[in-house]
């Protein structure tokens, strides 16, 4: 897998560049960066200024071979021009790491000296600081192998963009893909959320300690069932908690599935509701009916309505009860 994502880093880093070169001569001290490029065709190298180097005296694109040259500000997120029409044009270059565009009237070989025990000095990436938004990323020697996602592991990358002179348009990339010795002098561009730094500590990975082989299975059978309490649960328990034969007991019934001895529980005896309870041997007294043997009966005299049963006394000559 691994090597599948450098062939197409490959690819995307130095298409149509099948020729862009790293060299290094240790009796001058020196690398060379050799990136061929075509006329009208932007090409996208990089420059760091903690690098002692420049174009060189030997390349077939000169100064003047220069139609445009333009830096990427980071702090600034936003381009400067370095070179138009075959000079110099800035005095004050942004410092540090940056993207530089080409634009070459002519077709040929752009060459780059550096100095070579300074750009092989891993600690120059810890001097690469990202800016939040985009940020050209110069690939040095002490780079290559490594990806983006290892050096900017202190980082919060959102995405990686490789520019193809051939199409002259932007591919993406995977954080993870390492570069390769083709992609060295190039840029890259790195989408950055925040501000940090690079690290060039190599990413280490812990691996976990080895587990001994499982043991087998056992042979020996698995009890199963309820523990023994030593306690029987009978629905016939003694007060004394005992049975006859002195076995300890707990009144209940055995659950099975709890492993416990439950409590019987008694029904509540239901009675209906707004009911009064009476007395089957209860009788309810009949009336007594009040005495009327002082009371005259219809057609006897009387003097008074109370005189009479009918509780009437008729008026007239002479007087009777009704």
């Amino acid at each position: 897998m691994k090597s599948a994502v450098l062939v197409v880093a490959i690819l995307l880093l130095s298409i149509p560049l099948a020729l862009a070169d790293w060299s290094q001569d240790a009796d001058k001290g020196e690398g060379t960066i050799s990136i061929p490029v075509e006329a009208n065709k932007w090409v996208l190298i990089g420059m760091n200024t903690d690098i002692p180097g420049g174009l060189s005296s030997t390349s077939e694109i000169k100064l003047e071979s220069i139609k445009a040259g333009w830096l990427w500000d980071a702090e600034k997120q936003d381009y400067v021009v370095h070179i138009a029409n075959g000079k110099n044009v800035l005095e004050n270059a942004p410092t540090g790491n940056s993207g530089f565009w080409v634009l070459p009237t002519k077709s040929g070989i752009l060459e780059f000296k550096v100095d070579l025990e300074i750009s092989k000095d891993r600690t120059i990436i810890d001097r690469i600081n990202l800016e939040d938004g985009f940020n050209f990323v110069y690939i040095l020697p002490s780079m290559e192998g490594r990806s983006m996602f290892d050096l900017g592991r202190n980082c919060n990358m959102v995405a990686m963009y490789a520019f193809v002179p051939e199409l002259q348009e932007w591919t993406p990339l995977p954080l993870d893909t390492p570069a390769p010795p083709q992609s060295i002098g190039r840029s890259i561009l790195v989408e950055n959320s925040g501000t940090c730094s690079l690290t060039s500590e190599p990413l280490t990975t812990t691996e976990p300690t080895p587990i001994p082989p499982q043991l087998p299975p056992k042979t020996t059978p698995v009890e199963t069932g309820c523990p023994a309490t030593g306690i029987a649960c009978s629905e016939d328990c003694p007060e004394s908690g005992e049975l006859e034969d002195g076995t300890p007991c707990e009144t209940g019934v055995w659950n099975v599935d709890l492993c416990d001895c439950e409590q019987i529980v008694q029904p509540e005896p239901i009675q209906p509701a707004d009911s009064p309870i009476t007395s089957p041997t209860q009788t309810t007294p009949a009336p007594t009916p009040s005495p009327t043997s002082n009371l005259k009966s219809s057609g006897e005299s009387c003097s008074q309505n109370s005189d009479c049963q009918s509780g009437y006394c008729t008026f007239g000559t002479p007087r009777v009860c009704s």
